[in-house]
């Protein structure tokens, strides 16, 4: 289905359909899921965007080895979180400094290779000229590459040895 629709719009845009063109692209990108985790919007963008239907067939390969050790970064965070929020011994403002200072590090850290990932799946797709689903857009404000790092230097934090 997205290749045809892929192809319709590429004919459309090169006829000057433009309005065609656009609604096309709509379609595709639809409303986008809910993010796992709000703080870790790459993360989660990687794991709705594996499991989007227009996308999941074009991705296979790649997701598949990447959707178990996303999730559980996702997974450590939110545990990390909840046991700051739980641990009696901290007072109300050591609980803010504390969730702050996971989230910056976690944001450092695990995000650039989310996106990374994100970007070496489905922009590979969309670089070819399929309308991206909203689901599978990267988070801009998020995840930027530390300097220096190169996407093989942080992927590997989020994927493993």
């Amino acid at each position: 289905m997205i290749r045809l629709l892929s192809m319709s719009l590429l004919t459309c845009l090169s006829l000057g359909c433009s309005q065609l063109a656009a609604d096309a692209t709509k379609a595709i990108q639809g409303k986008a899921t809910a993010l796992k985790e709000a703080d870790l919007p790459n993360c989660s963008k990687v794991l709705t965007c594996c499991a989007h239907p227009d996308t999941a067939s074009l991705t296979q390969v790649a997701c598949g080895k990447i959707t178990v050790p996303v999730d559980a970064v996702i997974a450590k965070y939110t545990a990390s979180k909840k046991d700051i929020q739980a641990n009696v011994q901290l007072t109300a403002a050591q609980k803010t400094t504390a969730l702050a200072d996971l989230k910056v590090a976690t944001q450092d850290t695990m995000e650039p290779g989310c996106r990374c990932l994100l970007e070496d799946t489905v922009g590979k797709v969309s670089a070819a000229g399929v309308p991206t689903p909203l689901d599978c857009q990267t988070v801009t404000t998020t995840g930027a590459l530390p300097q220096g790092k190169t996407c093989a230097d942080v992927t590997s934090l989020v994927t493993g040895p």
